[in-house]
């Protein structure tokens, strides 16, 4: 039998195919994540299970049932997120704020164009070195990928997202 069939007039729907969909329909945490603005997932989060669901071709998606959150995160999730990510030895420990808007101009143009605007923004005092590495990690890009996690927490939804670019220069 397969997920839902026709059978007697009437459909059948696998069990486990019902299970998923209620985690769909309830679910209170959704993860997205996208790699090289190619692979999408989106990860469906209950007590006891996660559900993913990928696109694999027009009109056509998979659903996979996964383990326990703690499970799905650390075995599914953060592998995936770190696929092509070199262990590089951390050079600076500065920290860089770059608005979603200008990150998917520098991805696109392969460089900061802006970096005097970008300084100003983080309140620096001068051109720092984080800067010159950002812009040299975005000539150099191999792989980019976006994680966003969607949750219900008193009575709204929220938003928050985490972005990772691999170069072979910095992480």
């Amino acid at each position: 039998m397969g997920l839902v069939d026709y059978i007697d007039n009437e459909l059948k729907f696998d069990d486990t195919f019902i299970g998923a969909m209620w985690v769909l329909a309830r679910t209170n945490v959704i993860v997205e994540i996208l790699i090289d603005e190619q692979e999408k997932s989106l990860f469906y989060f209950s007590d006891d299970s996660v559900v993913e669901c990928s696109r694999i071709r027009d009109e056509e998606y998979s659903l996979k049932l996964h383990g326990t959150p703690d499970w799905t995160w650390n075995s599914i999730i953060l592998p995936r997120m770190l696929i092509n990510q070199e262990n590089l030895p951390t050079r600076l420990s500065d920290s860089l704020l770059v608005t979603p808007q200008d990150y998917m101009v520098y991805r696109e143009n392969r460089g900061i164009h802006n970096s005097e605007s970008l300084i100003k923004f983080n309140e620096l005092k001068s051109a720092p070195l984080i800067v010159k590495q950002l812009d040299r990690s975005f000539q150099r890009l191999l792989h980019t990928k976006r994680l966003m996690m969607f949750y219900h927490m008193n009575h709204q939804w929220n938003v928050e997202g985490l972005h990772v670019l691999a170069s072979p220069s910095y992480n």
